[in-house]
């Protein structure tokens, strides 16, 4: 039988995949782990988003899935 930390390691694990799960979110991490942008303003950019809301938002849940 698995433990309760085991279970939380799950339980994170699970968030951060549900985090990765958006393509935006999945595109975001691919750029900065190639190293194709290191600011908001090239994601912005390269992603073609204009709705200033919307990148931080992304970057957000991808930060708070990190941070369980």
């Amino acid at each position: 039988m698995n433990t309760e930390m085991e279970w939380k390691n799950y339980e994170q694990s699970a968030d951060l995949l549900k985090a990765l799960a958006h393509p935006v979110r999945l595109c975001i991490v691919h750029r900065l782990a190639m190293g194709a942008c290191s600011n908001v303003s090239c994601l912005e950019q390269s992603l073609g988003i204009r709705d200033y809301e919307v990148l931080p938002g992304h970057l957000l849940r991808i930060y708070s899935s990190l941070d369980a």
